[in-house]
C-alpha cells in the first residue's frame, strides 16, 4: 500500500531491486574424458530500503508509514522512500557436468553444482524499523542482522532426445 493514497507522487523513488551496480563474469573449460567446468562471478550494490516507522501517522489503519523523526524541537524530518542501501552483495557459483551419448539420437547429461562456493554471508538489514510503536529511535537500525543463502549443492540429470 502506498504511504499516502491520495498523494501517490510521496511514493516517488528508486525500487525495492534497483541495483546500480552489477559485475557478472563467466567461463567454460574443457577439460580431460569430456568433463565441462563451469563458474560463474557474480558482484551487485545492495537493494535499497526504507526506514520504517510503525506508527500510523496518516491514520488509513495500515502501520506501514515511512520514518519521521524529530531533528530538533517542532522541527520533523520525514524520511523518503528507499533511501539507504544494503550491503553489496557476492557470489561464485560452479557447475561440473558430463555428457554420454547413445545412439544417434540420445544424450544423458549428469550435472553437479555447487552455489556460493566460499559460503559469503552476504548480510543484509532484515528490520528496516528506525522507530518503534512507542516514537522511540531504534539503536540497531540499520545494523546487519540477517544472512544470505549459504552453500548450496544441486545434483541433476538431463535427458536430449
Amino acid at each position: 500500500y502506498p504511504e499516502d493514497q491520495y498523494n501517490l507522487q510521496a511514493d516517488w523513488g528508486p525500487s525495492n531491486f534497483d541495483v546500480r551496480h552489477k559485475f557478472v563474469a563467466s567461463a567454460t573449460v574443457m577439460l580431460p574424458y569430456d568433463f565441462m567446468l563451469s563458474g560463474i562471478v557474480t558482484i551487485r550494490s545492495g537493494f535499497p530500503y526504507t526506514a520504517g516507522d510503525y506508527r500510523d501517522h496518516n491514520t488509513d489503519g495500515f502501520y506501514n508509514d515511512r520514518a519521521v523523526v524529530e531533528t530538533s524541537p517542532g522541527v520533523y524530518f520525514h524520511y523518503s522512500r528507499n533511501t539507504f542501501n544494503q550491503e553489496y552483495n557476492r557470489r561464485f557459483d560452479l557447475r561440473l557436468a558430463k555428457s554420454f551419448s547413445f545412439g544417434r539420437d540420445f544424450e544423458f547429461e549428469v550435472i553437479g553444482e555447487v552455489f556460493n562456493v566460499t559460503d559469503e554471508a552476504n548480510w543484509i538489514t532484515f528490520s528496516d524499523e528506525l522507530v518503534n510503536r512507542d516514537g522511540e529511535i531504534r539503536d540497531d537500525f540499520g545494523e546487519r542482522d540477517k544472512s544470505g543463502d549459504p552453500r548450496q549443492y544441486q545434483l541433476g540429470v538431463k535427458f536430449r532426445f
